[in-house]
Order: C-alpha cells, then structure tokens, then sequence
C-alpha cells in the first residue's frame, strides 16, 4: 500500500469521497474510481498518486511545468509528496540526519 498515493488522493477536492471505497488495506483499485467530474487539479492529483503506486508516467514534465494543467497548489502538493518518498529510509533503516 502506498501511503504517498493516499495522501495525493485526499488531497484532491472531493476526490476521496469517490476514491475511499476503492482503497483496501492492500490495494488501490484506480480503474473502479469514478471520473469526470472533477476539476482539473483533483485530476492531476489522481494521475500524480497513479503513478506513484503504479510506477508509471502518465505525468510528464511539460505536463507538470504547464500552469494551465497544473494549478500551483497542486504542483506544491505533488512536489512535497515525492520528496517525502525520495527522501523516506529504507524499510527498517534510519534517515540520515537522525544517524
């Protein structure tokens, strides 16, 4: 389960509302989340935690540097939950500034 791509999930507007049935405690179940009526900055947020749980890059640089895609809320909301998984410890293992 990836905590990141819960956090970019709530995040959105009324994202979680629609999202929450389709979290278990194993699993996001992306495909099963309702789309379409969300604006354009909830959807950036469920394409930023699709790919961080999937690993893939539906979003791209010029996607994310593009004001008109994505607002600068969301930027800043994305960009701070890749550097919270960037700069997590490895399972089990300390961060560096604590050693």
């Amino acid at each position: 389960m990836s905590l990141h791509s819960i956090e970019l999930i709530h995040s959105g507007d009324d994202l979680w509302a629609d999202a929450e049935p389709c979290v278990s405690r194993d699993n996001i179940d992306f495909d099963s989340i309702k789309r379409g009526k969300y604006s354009i900055g909830a959807y950036a947020l469920l394409c930023a935690a699709k790919d961080v749980y999937r690993g893939t890059g539906s979003m791209n640089i010029a996607d994310m540097s593009d004001r008109s895609v994505i607002p600068d809320a969301v930027f800043g909301i994305i960009c701070n939950v890749m550097m919270i998984k960037i700069n997590l410890p490895p399972k089990g293992g300390r961060l560096g500034l604590l050693s």
